[in-house]
This record gives C-alpha cells, sequence and structure tokens, in this order.
C-alpha cells in the first residue's frame, strides 16, 4: 500500500523516478479505477493482483449473501484456503469439490455427484430414489439364498486406524452381488442398502417355511 504525505501538490521532483506529487498522486487514482467497479460496487481482485502480488487476506467477516467469488482464467474459483494452524483449504478445482483440513480430506465431491467422507456421516433420514417409474426390466429377486450363504460377516480392525469395527467383505459380496459393489480408486465400497432387498425376500421364505411348519403341527401325527 502506498502512502503519500499532501503538503503542497508543487510540481516538484520527489524520487528517483522523476515522479511528481501530481503524477504520484494521478497514477494512485489510475490504479484504483481499474481496481474498483464503482457502478457495480465490486472490487476486481484480478486486476489488484498486477500491483501486489502478495495473497489477499481477509481479516474481517465477508457478507456473501449477494456476490460471488471469483479468479482465475475461466471466472472460477479454484480454492479458497484459511490463514492459520487449522490449515483449512476447500479445493474446487477440476469440476469437483474437496475439503481438506490439517492435510486429512474431509469430504469429497466429484462432478459426477459422487461424495466420500473421512469421517463419520450423520442425519435424521437417508433416503434413496426408488420410484417404478424410473425403473425397466423389473423381476423378483430369488437367488438370495445363495447370497447370503456366500457372505459372511465379520468383525475387523481397518488397516489404517485399528478401530473396530463389523461388517461384510466386499470380494465376497462382488461375486454374488456385484450390484451392491461400488469400485473406487480407495478400493472396494459397500452400498449396505442393497443388502436390504435380500434380507426381506430371506425372511418372507422363512416365514413361508415356518406357516408349513405351524400347519403340519396343528393337524397333528
Amino acid at each position: 500500500m502506498s502512502v503519500l504525505n499532501i503538503v503542497e501538490l508543487q510540481n516538484v521532483v520527489t524520487n528517483v523516478a522523476g515522479t511528481t506529487p501530481i503524477g504520484y498522486l494521478s497514477n494512485q487514482v489510475t490504479q484504483i479505477q481499474q481496481m474498483v467497479n464503482f457502478e457495480q460496487r465490486r472490487i476486481n481482485v484480478n486486476i489488484l493482483s498486477n500491483f501486489d502480488k502478495t495473497p489477499i487476506q481477509v481479516v474481517a467477516p465477508i457478507n456473501l449473501s449477494n456476490v460471488a467469488l471469483t479468479g482465475g482464467s475461466n471466472g472460477s474459483v479454484s480454492q479458497i484456503s484459511t490463514i492459520g494452524s487449522s490449515g483449512a483449504v476447500l479445493d474446487l478445482g477440476g469440476g469437483s469439490l474437496k475439503f481438506t483440513q490439517s492435510t486429512m480430506s474431509s469430504f469429497y465431491i466429484t462432478g459426477a455427484g459422487n461424495a466420500t467422507f473421512g469421517g463419520s456421516v450423520s442425519a435424521t433420514n437417508f433416503i434413496t430414489l426408488s420410484d417404478a417409474r424410473l425403473k425397466m426390466a423389473i423381476e423378483p429377486l430369488t437367488n438370495y439364498e445363495t447370497i447370503l450363504s456366500s457372505m459372511n460377516g465379520v468383525k475387523f480392525q481397518w488397516a489404517d486406524t485399528g478401530v473396530k469395527d463389523v461388517g461384510v467383505i466386499a470380494q465376497e459380496v462382488e461375486v454374488v452381488l456385484e450390484e451392491a459393489v461400488v469400485y473406487t480408486p480407495d478400493g472396494l465400497q459397500i452400498a449396505y442398502t442393497k443388502l436390504i432387498p435380500v434380507l426381506i425376500e430371506a425372511v418372507k421364505s422363512l416365514q413361508k417355511r415356518v406357516a408349513i411348519l405351524e400347519g403340519a403341527a396343528a393337524r397333528g401325527p
């Protein structure tokens, strides 16, 4: 930032470049006019950076209710980061969104809408699109017994954190119910909600068997 001490705007050379106070002030006003769009009440950050290469630091809250952050050659924000020990970074590049804090990725959303969270996710309700009008080639699920017998419920610890957990093995599920397996660069993942239809059909089958046995018992020997 430049500070001009105006005592008298005389036509006197004040620096080695030969700039007079009036000329210097004129240059500053021209730069401000380039930086600020007074009609739209907008500061052109990309123009501001032409005069100062250091990052722009915001030390007070910003109200973004009616403005947009822009940056880069294509007019889109590529990254927003905080200053301090938290090291929080919101990366908007590559058509995706990624939030990282203290070098650990907290969540990641791809351009295709797939989201990955580095911790637990909680909500009052999780919903899945299931409208029959959006489906085709609907057929009964008949191999539920084979699917269930091929899977094993296991207790285990995560290799990277040592945290104890329970679940199934994706490679076992992949063989009999590939629709429930999600392939990612980090490894195979399971859509556990897709196991619910298998359990529904298995329970219905057990109910029929119980009803037959109860009917036989009621008739006697």
